[in-house]
């Protein structure tokens, strides 16, 4: 008798799963400014309209060399506050154009404070053209180095 044939299993490929990624919910990063206020400019003294920004740290002390952005829809321009130290240290401003919409924020991380644009200011206020003035305040503490706060 032929020998019996001997059967030999071949394993089946059965494809890998590889685990999917599966999204971590995150936490949106702070930015490093919050927009601290928003107020209609409205004097004489400053007859064209401006975007005037104030930065501030988190003891409300003036920061110098801060980074604005301000965009429109064919544009971008950008200034740093500081180089006007008559107006104060942590004080920038943009000469503002009638019937465009700025957006303004800060380079380092603020929300994009959005419809900045020229308006009327009331017949009590003068009635000529108005600006805006940001103050942007910095969200992260400063710790002093403690030998030198004792000095």
């Amino acid at each position: 008798l032929p020998p019996t044939p001997e059967r030999t299993r071949i394993a089946s490929r059965t494809p890998e799963t590889t685990p999917a990624n599966t999204p971590f919910p995150s936490s949106t990063p702070r930015p490093k400014y919050r927009l601290l206020s928003q107020e209609k400019v409205c004097l004489a003294e400053y007859p064209a309209p401006e975007i005037q920004v104030e930065d501030v740290d988190a003891d409300l002390d003036p920061l110098a060399s801060v980074e604005v952005i301000v965009q429109w829809s064919d544009g971008v321009d950008h200034f740093f506050t500081g180089f006007q130290p008559d107006r104060g240290t942590g004080y920038g401003d943009f000469d503002m154009e009638p019937e465009i919409n700025y957006q303004v924020y800060l380079a380092q991380g603020s929300p994009k404070v959005e419809g900045i644009k020229v308006e009327t200011c009331l017949e009590s206020e003068g009635g000529w053209p108005g600006g805006w003035r940001l103050t942007f305040q910095d969200t992260e503490m400063n710790e002093e180095d403690p030998l030198e706060s004792d000095q």
